[in-house]
């Protein structure tokens, strides 16, 4: 597992949208939390997953008919400990915080940088 070379703010934005929602998301869930284009979600979540940080399985709960499938975004175990350290050290959490259990996204999420 490595580290990234270089961290954007919507690399974070996007990590943490995952952190946050430990189910998985897929990648318009993902676009409308961080408000990123389609682009940069994908682009990042590429980067994730090549860091070993994520991964990504089908969605097989309850396909919407006339709809292509969906790929569900999550972290790996030891990806969701990097992104914990990660939000800490640039303060988006504090140290003991686990996982906030909501939907919301904590600040500096936007629009693409």
């Amino acid at each position: 597992m490595r580290d990234p070379e270089r961290l954007t703010e919507p690399f974070i934005d996007i990590a943490e949208a995952l952190w946050k929602h430990p189910p998985g998301l897929h990648g318009y869930e993902i676009k409308k939390l961080t408000k990123r284009s389609g682009p940069t979600v994908y682009n990042n979540l590429d980067r994730l997953r090549e860091l070993g940080w994520s991964d990504n399985q089908w969605d097989t709960r309850n396909p919407r008919p006339g709809r292509p499938p969906r790929r569900i975004h999550q972290l790996t175990p030891q990806g969701r400990a990097k992104v914990h350290e990660l939000l800490v050290r640039v303060g988006r959490i504090k140290q003991r915080e686990q996982n906030s259990g909501h939907l919301g996204m904590a600040g500096g999420l936007g629009g693409d940088q």
